[in-house]
């Protein structure tokens, strides 16, 4: 009960400052632009009441809280009924449903797996199958994964993928065939709606993250967006881009780490920026990616390099920190993939990486969290 009336007390604060200033502000705007008698006559007895009783009521707010102005105000507030309420992360618990499965960064890893770009049908159900069966036996929720273009590939002579018509169809097959939610990137506007009518998730490409006008239209469908955190940006950076697609009306967000530049043509992972995404974006599901995070380039080159002899290591770290899942793209020859094959881990090995990778994240959620003022 004490909380809940911390968190009341709260709220009505910013409430009662905020309402009190529009109210002020707006009697002060309203005597100052009357143009006219008629105007004046009618407005001005309202107006000079208002902006009276406002400005007397914030100063007897303020000298309430013996602060000097409304942003102090404001900020003491806030952190008062935070001490009150003895505020943790762990109490904030952003879960994410999608078909039946649910994502959050307390719960069991999910994973987002697949192949990088669909080469054919018949690939791709294979791929799909071997996923399946591996996260059924492990008891992992798993939404597959698989673009039908890359329209960002370095050189236009690189392959793209099967274009938006034949790769929805193979969607929707892997869909219906295993039962399965799956994912998808859109590039352009005008993809998006058609995407979402067969897709579970709408995936933003890092190098489009910010881009309003893709953002809104993805977040218009309504369904549940996977944004990857672009490689130039800070963690605490991707505030805004939830706040983007939040203020577009869609909260169903899932923030994706795919690794941060380090010079030229090198990625790197910064472990603690996870707990940064968590905290900016209250505690958003956390994907990691740690397919594209090995991707290393040699100067000139018009494909990627990679490291996949290292995914392990890299997707053990990451979960250690308490995230949501993991992206993760594999290929039954990754020497002779069309896209990404040097990150690719083997297909073979999904189900021993998995076990190995769920291990270490039923350890680390089995433990107690410390409070480390």
């Amino acid at each position: 009960e004490d909380e809940l009336g911390s968190a009341v007390e709260y709220c009505l604060h910013r409430w009662l400052c905020h309402g009190v200033l529009q109210l002020y502000e707006a009697s002060r705007k309203t005597l100052s632009c009357s143009q006219n008698r008629t105007s004046r006559v009618s407005y001005s007895i309202h107006c000079q009441w208002s902006h009276t009783f406002s400005k007397q009521f914030l100063n007897l707010y303020l000298f309430y809280w013996n602060f000097q102005d409304e942003k102090s105000l404001l900020r003491n507030c806030r952190n008062c009924a935070m001490r009150k309420l003895n505020f943790k992360r762990k109490t904030v618990m952003t879960e994410i449903t999608v078909a039946k499965i649910t994502v959050a960064n307390h719960l069991p890893m999910s994973l987002i797996g697949g192949m990088n770009v669909i080469e054919s049908r018949d690939l791709a159900m294979r791929v799909a199958e071997a996923f399946v069966l591996a996260t059924q036996d492990l008891i992992i929720p798993y939404v597959f994964k698989a673009s039908f273009d890359k329209a960002n590939r370095s050189s236009i002579l690189s392959y793209r993928g099967p274009g938006m018509d034949e790769g929805l169809r193979v969607l929707q097959e892997v869909k219906e065939t295993f039962g399965i939610p799956v994912l998808t990137d859109v590039h352009e506007i005008a993809q998006a709606t058609p995407v979402a009518e067969v897709c579970d998730i709408l995936q933003v490409p890092a190098f489009l993250a910010r881009q309003t006008d893709l953002i809104a239209a993805v977040a218009a469908t309504n369904a549940v967006i996977n944004v990857k955190k672009p490689q130039f940006m800070s963690p605490s950076q991707t505030k805004n881009l939830v706040d983007k697609i939040r203020e577009c009306g869609n909260d169903k967000i899932i923030l994706c780490e795919r690794g941060t530049c380090l010079g030229y043509d090198n990625l790197v992972v910064d472990m603690l920026g996870l707990r940064t995404m968590k905290d900016c974006s209250n505690n958003s599901p956390i994907i990691f990616d740690v397919t594209h995070a090995l991707q290393t380039r040699a100067a000139g080159a018009s494909v990627s390099g990679g490291r996949r002899g290292q995914i392990a290591e890299l997707a053990r770290a990451g979960l250690a920190v308490g995230i949501a899942g993991l992206f993760l793209e594999a290929h039954p020859d990754p020497d002779q993939a069309l896209c990404d094959g040097p990150s690719a881990l083997p297909l073979h090995l999904i189900r021993p990486f998995l076990a190995q990778m769920k291990a270490v994240d039923d350890l680390v959620k089995s433990l107690p969290e410390f409070e480390i003022d």
